[in-house]
């Protein structure tokens, strides 16, 4: 599928190493194997941090796949099946993120990026208890399966599954690689899947999650049971972006682990060269290294809405596609 990828399915990982490079961090498995209606375990070490010197700013190529909106990236749970990520016959759960850290390790989620839920081998006429251990704290969710395909360009939002509530699944339809026909649902399929949300829970979530390196999912439905274990990777590329669905919220992440970076109004010219124009706070990077920040409402009020040249960020090398208010 390219770079573009969906991540883990029903996994049980032995052993996990950690790793520190140009992509995000996390815990790695040596050899996952499948399991049923059963729960994961892991032993797992913590993300690693770096120096300023072993983290550059992320290559303009990297900013243009990671941040350009329309780019096609998207959870494909089905592809997910077909690929032999997870096992054809469930049933099952997992997270998928849209994006995967590189083509060798498709499974590993990462915090701050595109993700959704998926099922398989439930019924898609009941509701789907889901639980999630978010490091401390066990958050339910009940899901909703719907009739028809995901909706386009809808979010959940960023703490989703990591709070208590409610989130509705969709029966994704199934392409025809050659383009002959026309997408369509069989009639016997049971896979759902979730809108997309950005991977950023409440910080003391994203701590637990960083520090523990793996997230736990477990549906239950009637006697029908599925869990999955799997890995949760820390962005190292620096970028800064909206929270998706939290106005004027900015998302910060990848830098080292209790950088100061300072945030504030620049000036962009046609060669995304960024000018200071006025300093409006610093965040501090935590062990999950993504951060968020508050713009605050003067600086919302006295930058005008409709400017194209002036935008919120954070110092980077190139500022591609800089935060317009």
């Amino acid at each position: 599928m390219g770079g573009v990828r969906s991540g883990l399915g029903f996994i049980m990982f032995a052993t996990l190493v950690s790793c520190a490079s140009d992509e995000p961090t996390a815990a790695q498995p040596d050899s996952p194997s499948s399991t049923t209606s059963s729960s994961a375990s892991s032993e797992t070490s913590g993300t690693q941090g770096g120096s300023a010197e072993e983290e550059p700013d992320v290559l303009l190529a990297q900013q243009v796949e990671l941040l350009a909106a329309g780019n096609g990236a998207a959870v494909d749970c089905r592809a997910d099946i077909q690929d032999g990520v997870v096992p054809a016959v469930g049933p099952s759960v997992w997270l998928s993120n849209s994006f995967a850290i590189n083509e060798a390790r498709p499974l590993d989620l990462v915090l701050a990026r595109q993700t959704g839920l998926c099922l398989h081998g439930f019924s898609i006429t009941e509701p789907i208890q889901i639980e999630v251990d978010g490091g401390s704290t066990i958050f339910t969710t009940t899901v909703f399966p719907q009739p028809g395909p995901p909706p386009q360009d809808v979010d959940e939002a960023p703490e989703t599954l990591f709070v208590n509530g409610t989130l509705n699944a969709y029966r994704p339809p199934s392409f025809d690689p050659e383009g002959a026909t026309p997408p369509t649902i069989p009639a016997d399929d049971t896979v759902l899947q979730s809108s997309m949300w950005e991977l950023v829970p409440s910080a003391d979530v994203r701590d637990r999650l960083a520090a523990t390196a793996l997230v736990n999912v477990r549906a239950t439905q009637g006697d029908a049971e599925a869990t999955s274990s799997q890995p949760v990777a820390v962005p190292t590329f620096r970028e800064r972006h909206w929270l998706h669905g939290k106005p004027h919220i900015l998302v910060v992440q990848g830098f080292p682990v209790g950088f100061q970076v300072p945030v504030g109004v620049y000036a962009i010219d046609a060669e995304n060269t960024g000018s200071l124009i006025e300093d409006i706070g610093t965040v501090e990077i935590p062990e999950s290294r993504v951060a968020t920040f508050q713009v605050p409402d003067e600086i919302v009020a006295e930058m005008s809405s409709d400017s194209q040249d002036q935008c919120v960020t954070v110092p980077l090398h190139d500022q591609y596609n800089c935060p317009l208010l």
